[in-house]
């Protein structure tokens, strides 16, 4: 289970195994200007991909092929 924070800089995702009874912390987005926000897409078991918005016309996206335990950004 994975979990969304929206809010001023920076960005965190945040991670559960249990219910929602402890979370950990396995993204941090860059330092930006303005408030962005993270939207969150699972497309398999194991694959994941997040929108970072950083910026009033940029985002970026990160993924994660573990099930959502380490996140790196997405090379183009």
């Amino acid at each position: 289970v994975t979990g969304v924070q929206t809010c001023a800089l920076p960005i965190y995702l945040y991670l559960t195994r249990n219910g929602g009874r402890t979370w950990s912390s396995v993204y941090t987005t860059p330092a930006s200007s303005i408030n962005g926000s993270i939207q969150f897409a699972t497309f398999a078991s194991n694959l994941g991909c997040a929108i970072v918005q950083t910026g009033t016309h940029t985002s970026i996206l990160v993924v994660s092929i573990d099930g959502a335990t380490t996140w790196h950004r997405a090379s183009f």
